[in-house]
């Protein structure tokens, strides 16, 4: 049965503890060859949706679980609060 998770995991900050803790967490379900994740929801509060705030997000998953392994997901209308969806998917396909 395909696993899909959702918002890249749910990580919530980019503080150095934080991101270790959900690498590892990620790097346990990239194991399991029918997880997949949803590259969406990766936007900081308070802060512009900007590529150099979310590359090592975006780039560790794309790493762990192979591009076939990873989707673009939108998170509006919550999104909004960081940026619009063109400048969401805009940075994305730039990663």
């Amino acid at each position: 049965m395909p696993i899909i998770i959702n918002h890249a995991g749910l990580l919530s900050n980019r503080e150095e503890q934080a991101l270790q803790r959900w690498e590892k967490a990620m790097k346990a379900l990239s194991s399991v060859d029918q997880v997949s994740v949803k590259i969406s929801g990766i936007g900081l509060p308070v802060q512009k949706w900007a590529a150099e705030l979310n590359s090592q997000v975006v780039l560790s998953l794309m790493e762990m679980l192979g591009v076939n392994r990873c989707m673009f997901a939108s998170n509006l209308p919550v999104d909004i609060l960081c940026a619009n969806f063109d400048d969401i998917f805009l940075n994305l396909r730039r990663l």
